[in-house]
């Protein structure tokens, strides 16, 4: 009996402290799903950078562009703080589904439909997950989207460009001159008011 109670408090005390992939199940792949994302390709890892701080690095040659604009070869933000990051290693081909941030870096979450390419004989949980194999996810975005048109006669989203930290200065102290100009102006032109 003291057994049972020692492993069914075990049980109950390792699950209070465990920590998992707290994932929401994915709705089916969809056009709508899809507009979540800013860029949707199909590319293959090059390098992977070490966790500096709570991000990580990688460089991806895309292959084949569904949805978005970028270079051929775009860098990935990772953010090693999440519950399970996604792991990444140079040569494996994904399907990635990216979102930019303010800075309008690509970054790439867990909780996404990007997967990795396995060998066919492998299934994979993926596929139960999404309801879709990798082939035919990539069938699905190659008869949805056009590949490699980088929005060509479709809207385009807006694009920001970032900002170095030297225009950054010079466009502040443009501001303040032209605020001070006018206070000064309206300042001396009331007190010229009768």
């Amino acid at each position: 009996m003291r057994v049972f109670i020692g492993l069914f408090l075990l049980f109950i005390f390792s699950n209070a402290f465990a920590e998992g992939c707290g994932c929401p199940m994915p709705k089916k792949l969809t056009k709508e799903q899809c507009a979540y994302y800013s860029v949707i390709a199909l590319g293959t890892v090059q390098s992977v950078g070490l966790c500096e701080g709570e991000t990580q690095k990688a460089v991806i040659e895309i292959d084949e562009l569904y949805k978005g604009r970028t270079n051929r070869t775009s860098e990935i933000i990772m953010d090693c703080s999440e519950t399970c990051p996604i792991q990444l290693a140079s040569g494996e081909r994904w399907l990635f589904f990216l979102e930019k941030n303010n800075a309008q870096e690509l970054v790439l979450h867990t909780c996404t439909y990007s997967r990795k390419k396995m060998p066919e004989e492998i299934q994979q949980f993926d596929d139960e997950v999404f309801g879709m194999t990798f082939s035919e996810t990539k069938n699905f975005l190659r008869n949805t989207f056009d590949v490699n048109a980088y929005y060509q006669n479709d809207l385009k989203p807006r694009s920001y460009e970032k900002v170095s930290g030297k225009q950054a200065v010079v466009f502040i102290a443009i501001g303040l001159v032209a605020m001070l100009i006018g206070y000064f102006t309206f300042a001396r032109k009331k007190k010229n008011t009768p």
